[in-house]
């Protein structure tokens, strides 16, 4: 593990050294890192294709912002900090998106999609999906960067800007909440 962390420093040195101009240490990291940030992504966001386009998104800010990177948390801590950040961004416009569209709906559509929802959340995985889909942004953060992304509850206390033992809780609420939605119970 030691050595993909130290691989990963000497490009991020090189890029700092390199970029906008050379952009092969660039394409490295970006080779390496791509696949964390759309696994998370995928999930936060619950659509390949919209993870593909925060993923661009992210590693745009990055090759943008890499030299003010100080290296005070590691590098995958940072990117999925942006990650997460982009995320949030990308589902607020989504939201603010789809709510417009639902003041055109008529009440019988709305009612199908909701009968429609509740069949298909059927299956285990379904159902998961649906309890994460039903949490808030930062709940789904939280248990994705901890569970999907592995990251310790020091890292995710970075990602998120909070204090390690609000991380801790958080976490622990959360995830209560998934589990009592993943059942159907009353909240």
């Amino acid at each position: 593990m030691t050595d993909k962390v130290e691989e990963s420093q000497a490009l991020i040195d090189q890029c700092k050294i390199e970029l906008p101009y050379v952009t092969t240490a660039f394409e490295q990291l970006v080779n390496r890192y791509q696949g964390d940030v759309i696994r998370f992504s995928q999930r936060y966001l619950r659509n390949h294709a919209d993870a593909e386009e925060v993923c661009q998104d992210v590693f745009i800010r990055v090759f943008h912002h890499l030299k003010t990177f100080e290296g005070r948390s590691s590098f995958r801590t940072w990117l999925l900090t942006i990650a997460n950040n982009q995320c949030y961004v990308f589902s607020q416009k989504e939201k603010k998106h789809r709510h417009s569209n639902e003041l055109f709906e008529t009440d019988i559509e709305s009612m199908h999609a909701s009968h429609e929802e509740s069949v298909e959340a059927d299956d285990t995985g379904d159902r998961l999906n649906a309890a994460l889909a039903s949490l808030s942004d930062r709940d789904r953060s939280i248990l994705l960067l901890r569970h999907i992304n592995g990251l310790s509850m020091q890292e995710i206390s970075e990602v998120l800007e909070l204090n390690l033992s609000a991380t801790k809780m958080r976490h622990k609420r959360a995830l209560e909440r998934c589990m009592t939605l993943y059942r159907g119970e009353a909240e």
